[in-house]
């Protein structure tokens, strides 16, 4: 805003149990620069402690995680019609490990159970100790090898918007540069290939995979729109895109090539740089991608109201959106698993279509309004990775198994996938707006779905494979009791199952799919009421929360790379008790109050032990905050 100077400091402290100490602290500032010019900057800092133990290491909370970030934005109004927004956003995030943890009674965690009727310690270097491999509570994993997510964001943004007599223009230009590094734990899959042990120099294998992905774009728009106040509203516009990303994958593993200079992997005085043509020793594998491409749309809409219905009580909008995209993509791979010649190759891929959408809207009174709409939107394709040549013992275990599920030879690209929703609804608003109720129905139609095959030889594809529909319905109502107190309802009912057999899924038409609860269900309640607080008004706020999410799958059905566990149902509940005093603010929290154990998703890749990626815990803090 250009008409006030004003600012914003808030922090909180909290403790979560399995973990330790919380806090976040942010701060914005908004400075007028004269009567048509201002800027406001926000910068923030976040720190999760970790509440996994990683007990290879005897590190407790090593999944902590910290974000910085900032955010600044500049507007400036030459003359009443023309505005200029500018804005720029950085975020970086950076976690020692990932928020999973292995089950106790597994018995795949078992430091035995990897090879079948081996003794108890087939994992287990001489140097290593049974308690390091022995899951025996929660919140633990095995992971010899440091993991780390770093993630490096960037965005800039320019939108200048032009108030014509008759329509809107607006253009808008944006730059994103993005740079992640990932490492993960490879050690059982390293070790059931070699065993536990590099015999060259007696130490346990340690292993993992670290790639690094950095993403360049350049996107445009350009838009002309009706009036806000138009009987008939419009728009057409046009985008392009422009990226580059590289990708760069490893497989380090500690003392690599002095093993396979013992099995006879290597010539003596030779290393996977001088003859497999890695760029650094010591990995099982190397491979990167260099892909350019660009995406172009024009896009238009339309809402107007039916011919000879009494004031605009039926209105239609059709609308729809044309695109293209081409993408190329340069692949490198390199190492012991590749062969004595490293592989490269140039895939392309390029698609068009065109996403229509078309809606209806019938208003019977100011509170009650009904709408049925149809829209079909798709996410662009891409291109694989190159498998190990089949003449290579790690390339003929790949051929092997894509044949077993019915895949000729590995796809180079995967094209885009679709989705078509239908919905059907009302919002209704009851007794002078003090009780809303919308409720809907819907049904969505998935084609052609981007699937990820991962194969036990280590790696992976995605090809497009089957059609999955979900259909049911959504509820939200909101209440007004008081003038001080809301209640409120929302839930949904989804039903979501595969529309065909499909070989490759190992499932049939009618499974239930991955990942999606058929009962997902929230009550709350919001009390806020005036008081009087050290000699002047103030007022209190007391919220609380519970939400239910139903079990659900973490795969199809069964597959021998790729195995169905359950995700557990859960029942969360969170409150909040503060104080708003006009320039202070003040107040206290619990979140999950009961502790309960929610798990978001289960890694089942390949040859390690089901990973459950649960939520934080039980966590209790307080905040406070200054405004000026």
């Amino acid at each position: 805003t250009t008409e006030r100077f004003e600012g914003s400091v808030n922090g909180s402290l909290s403790n979560t149990k399995h973990g330790d100490w919380n806090y976040q602290i942010d701060g914005s500032l908004n400075i007028p620069l004269g009567r048509d010019i201002a800027v406001r900057g926000t910068m923030y800092r976040v720190y999760n402690n970790g509440y996994i133990n990683n007990i290879y290491t005897g590190q407790e909370h090593y999944n902590d995680d910290g974000t910085t970030g900032a955010r600044v934005i500049a507007v400036a109004k030459p003359s009443p019609e023309f505005t200029l927004t500018g804005i720029f956003i950085f975020n970086h995030l950076k976690a020692h490990g990932r928020p999973e943890e292995y089950l106790s009674g597994d018995p795949a965690v078992a430091a035995g159970n990897f090879f079948t009727g081996g003794p108890p310690t087939s994992l287990i270097s001489p140097t290593e100790s049974l308690s390091q491999f022995d899951i025996g509570s929660s919140y633990e994993v095995v992971k010899p090898h440091r993991e780390l997510y770093d993630d490096n964001l960037k965005i800039y943004s320019l939108k200048a918007n032009y108030e014509f007599s008759a329509f809107n223009a607006t253009l808008i230009g944006s730059r994103l540069n993005r740079d992640m590094e990932l490492q993960l734990d490879d050690y059982r899959r390293i070790r059931s290939i070699f065993g536990p042990t590099n015999a060259a120099t007696g130490k346990p294998f340690i292993a993992g995979l670290d790639d690094n992905t950095v993403d360049k774009r350049w996107m445009f728009e350009g838009r002309l729109s009706s009036k806000e106040s138009s009987r008939i509203k419009w728009v057409i516009g046009a985008y392009y895109e422009d990226y580059k990303t590289t990708f760069k994958l490893g497989a380090p593993i500690n003392d690599l090539d002095s093993f396979l200079q013992l099995i006879g992997g290597l010539p003596t005085g030779e290393t996977s740089v001088s003859y497999y043509g890695t760029s650094v020793p010591n990995v099982l594998f190397e491979g990167g991608d260099r892909i350019k491409g660009n995406q172009k749309s024009v896009f238009g809409e339309i809402t107007a109201p039916v011919p000879f219905v009494p004031d605009d009580k039926l209105q239609i909008t059709l609308g729809g959106r044309y695109y293209e995209y081409n993408q190329t993509a340069e692949k490198f791979s390199a190492g012991f698993v590749i062969g004595r010649t490293p592989t490269d190759a140039t895939f392309s891929i390029k698609e068009h279509g065109f996403n229509p959408k078309a809606a209806i809207k019938l208003k019977l009174s100011p509170d009650i309004l009904f709408y049925a709409s149809v829209a079909r939107g798709f996410r662009i394709g891409g291109t694989n990775e190159r498998l190990p040549n089949p003449n290579t013992s790690i390339g003929d275990q790949c051929a092997r198994e894509l044949v077993a599920l019915g895949i000729t030879r590995s796809p180079d690209t995967y094209g885009s996938d679709s989705l078509t929703s239908y919905e059907l609804g009302a919002k209704t608003s009851w007794f002078n707006k003090r009780l809303r109720i919308n409720p809907a129905l819907f049904y969505i139609n998935w084609n052609n779905i981007q699937t990820n095959v991962f194969m036990q030889c280590g790696f992976n594809i995605v090809t497009n494979e089957g059609k999955q529909i979900s259909k049911g319905a959504e509820l939200e109502m909101s209440a007004l009791v008081s003038d001080s107190l809301t209640l409120n309802l929302n839930g949904s009912y989804t039903d979501a199952t595969l529309g065909k057999d499909s070989q490759i899924l190992s499932a049939k038409k009618g499974d239930r799919a991955p990942y999606v609860p058929r009962w997902n269900v929230s009550g709350g309640f919001e009390y806020n009421k005036p008081v009087e607080l050290f000699g002047g008004e103030s007022r209190v706020y007391f919220n609380g929360n519970v939400s239910y999410l139903g079990g659900s799958y973490s795969a199809y059905s069964v597959n021998p790379s790729v195995p169905r566990l359950k995700l557990p149902p859960s029942v969360v509940g969170n409150l909040s008790l503060g104080f708003d005093m006009g320039k202070w603010t003040a107040g206290v929290f619990v979140k999950n109050i009961w502790n309960e154990r929610v798990v978001s998703s289960i890694d089942t890749d390949r040859n390690v032990p089901a990973s459950y990626t649960v939520g934080r815990p039980r966590t209790v803090g307080l905040n406070v905050g200054v405004h000026w």
